[in-house]
Formats: structure tokens, C-alpha cells, sequence
């Protein structure tokens, strides 16, 4: 009835064993604190003597305090996504004071990262992700009591890829020419997610146009260009490939050697113990500006015997001076003395005719005599 004293007492058991107590002068409300959340509490209130009057008998009641605990977000999905980034969204939670989210590249979330957000929010933006992986995501809702956060249970689980970007380009690109029909292409793989490599040459420049050279798979890093022309500048371009796009780098300028002359053909002839015929065509057009002619006693031509250009629009000329019967080797090449190129050498071998064997000149001024005694001619 108010004006007079009260105790107070209350405990989470019926025995009021432990039971906690406030006493009261003349309120007629109070707080039982310290309580824990969500539990259940007994209440029992008496009126104390005063006055001369006896105290009154207990008057009890249960009552339990609210489970501060949120209800648990639903609706997770994607909101958006790109190659480095997942942003998701959620329904909101009445009465909550925050969110969590974490994500994690392991479905058990046994390494994750997490990050708080506003209760005004239910959007969040994971950023500084790897292209083309896969991602766990989940969030939960926050309230504080008394200091102490109270969580809900985190959402189901939401799972989703970043999407894949184009590879890094290769660098630095360099051509190095092998042959005059071949140029051997290296580069840098710069990417880890290229699933080709498309080569290309052009002979205009660095902006093309250009023309495919061929291709190579992941994690090639040369390629060797057999359909190069000889004494041609190329410049070519590496593109890494994958379903994303293409990232591509050229190289400098580079030029292929002029192709050597093509071996002469020839033929020898002993024309007598002195002299061998050489019958030879220029095969090699205008590549070659003379044939260098070399012949020997020696097959490995250590010492030299004679030698001479011939003229490339020729087609025989007669080496006289020779031994008899002895074998002559000889080699010939298809030379161009500007460019600094020649054929490999042709050998061939041959030997001059035995030496004539010619009838002597008959005696003259024969005479005869006889001796005195008629015995003896001479």
C-alpha cells in the first residue's frame, strides 16, 4: 500500500537458496538488477515491522528477464560481383544494434576475415579478392546488453566466385632471329590464369596489322616462327589468353639474315694429261655475284693448288698446266662477296690422262765398211 517498509528478495530457484535482496522504505516500484539475460527469476516481497505491526507474509511471483539475443539475418545473396570484388545483401533484423559478415575461401570458415557493419545497413561489399576463386559468406546480427554483445547464429552459408579476369600481359617480349626462315620469339609469363599464348608477326610496325604466327599453351615461354622470309624486319606481338580477354606486348624491331646462295652445280672432264674441263650452272640466281672455284692434290685441300672466281653466267672453263695422270679434287661455291654469304662447298675429284707415249726419230748418216783382211763390217 505504499508508506511503509518492504524486502525484496529473488533467485533464479524456487528455494530462494542464494537469493539476492533489496529492502524498501515507502516505494511502491524497484529494479532487481544484475540479472543475466533470458532467464527466469523467482520474486518474493514481504512487509517489514513497523511501527509496532507485525511483517506480512511473502507474496511471490515469477517473471524472466528478455533474451537480448537477435534473430538470425536471412536473405544472403549476391548483390553484385566482379574480378576482385562480391558485394551481398540481407533482410533486415528488427531491434539489432549491428551486423557481422565473414568470408572465407574454406567452406568451414576455419580462416576468415569479418568486418562489422551499421544496423542502418544491409549491404556489404567484400573487396581485395583473388579473380576467379570461389568464396564462403555469412552474416549474423548484434545487440548489447550491459555492456555485452549478444550474437545471433550466423546465416546460411552463401557461396560465390569473383569472376575471372584477363592475364597479365607477357614482358618483355624479345625476337631473335635462328635463320632467315626462322625467328625465335621469348617472353615473361606475368599471369597465372592465361590458358594460351597467340604469337603474331607484322612487318609494318608495332601497331600491326598482324598476322598470326601460331599458338602455344599455358606457361610456354618461347615460340619459334618457321614461316619467317629471309632479309625481312618483323615485329612481333604476345598476346595471353583466357575466356576473360586478352592482354598482349611486342617486341622491338627485328630483321632476318639474307638466305645463303644455293650450291653450283658442276661436272669435270680430263681433257688430256694436262688439262680438265669444269662444266658448272649458277643455281642460285641473283643471290650469287661470282662461284669460287678451288682445286688440289690434297682431298682436304691443306695446300691449294689453284683457284678462281668464275663468272655466275658462265658455264665452262678448262684448267690447264697439270700433272699427268695424276688425280686433281676440287670444290665450288656459290658466293655473294656483298652480303658476306656463300653455299656450302661442292667436291668433286677427277684424274688427268696418262702422258702421251710418242714413236722416236729414226738414226741417220749410216755407214758401212769392211776391214783390210776382209774379216769384219763395220
Amino acid at each position: 500500500n505504499g508508506g511503509t517498509p518492504t524486502q525484496l528478495e529473488y533467485s533464479v530457484n524456487a528455494t530462494f537458496s542464494g537469493a539476492a535482496t533489496k529492502n524498501f522504505t515507502t516505494q511502491q516500484s524497484g529494479f532487481a538488477d544484475g540479472l543475466t539475460p533470458g532467464t527466469g527469476y523467482f520474486f518474493r516481497l514481504k512487509r517489514t515491522a513497523f511501527n509496532g505491526a507485525q511483517e506480512s507474509d511473502w507474496v511471490e511471483i515469477k517473471a524472466s528477464t528478455p533474451n537480448p539475443t537477435p534473430a538470425t539475418p536471412t536473405g544472403l545473396a549476391i548483390a553484385s560481383k566482379n574480378t576482385n570484388s562480391i558485394g551481398v545483401k540481407w533482410n533486415a533484423v528488427a531491434a539489432v544494434e549491428g551486423y557481422q559478415v565473414r568470408r572465407s575461401s574454406v567452406p568451414d570458415f576455419r580462416t576468415a576475415t569479418t568486418q562489422d557493419v551499421a544496423s542502418s545497413l544491409t549491404t556489404y561489399t567484400f573487396s581485395g579478392l583473388n579473380d576467379n576463386t570461389t568464396y564462403y559468406m555469412q552474416v549474423r546480427a548484434r545487440n548489447t546488453n550491459s555492456g555485452a554483445d549478444y550474437w545471433s547464429n550466423w546465416s546460411g552459408t552463401l557461396t560465390a566466385s569473383t569472376d575471372l579476369a584477363p592475364p597479365v600481359g607477357p614482358s618483355p617480349v624479345r625476337a631473335t632471329p635462328k635463320s632467315p626462315t626462322q625467328v625465335d620469339v621469348t617472353w615473361a609469363n606475368n599471369s597465372d590464369n592465361e590458358e594460351f599464348f597467340v604469337i603474331s608477326r607484322s612487318t609494318t610496325g608495332l601497331v600491326g596489322p598482324w598476322t598470326e604466327a601460331g599458338v602455344v599453351n599455358a606457361d610456354i615461354k618461347l615460340f619459334t616462327d618457321n614461316g619467317a622470309r629471309p632479309n625481312t624486319t618483323y615485329y612481333y606481338q604476345v598476346c595471353a589468353k583466357n575466356r576473360a580477354g586478352q592482354t598482349c606486348a611486342t617486341s622491338a624491331m627485328t630483321t632476318t639474315p639474307q638466305r645463303p646462295p644455293t650450291p653450283p652445280e658442276y661436272s669435270l672432264q680430263a681433257l688430256s694429261s694436262t688439262e680438265i674441263k669444269v662444266d658448272y650452272r649458277n643455281t642460285a640466281g641473283a643471290l650469287a655475284n661470282v662461284l669460287e672455284l678451288q682445286y688440289s692434290t690434297d682431298r682436304t685441300f691443306g695446300s691449294t693448288a689453284g683457284g678462281q672466281n668464275l663468272p655466275v653466267a658462265g658455264s665452262t672453263v678448262t684448267i690447264g698446266s697439270l700433272q699427268a695422270n695424276t688425280r686433281y679434287y676440287f670444290r665450288l661455291r656459290a658466293s655473294n662477296t656483298t652480303a658476306q654469304l656463300a653455299s656450302d662447298w661442292v667436291l668433286k675429284d677427277v684424274a688427268t690422262q696418262p702422258a702421251a707415249i710418242t714413236r722416236p726419230n729414226a738414226p741417220t748418216n749410216l755407214s758401212l765398211s769392211g776391214s783390210p783382211d776382209r774379216k769384219q763390217m763395220t
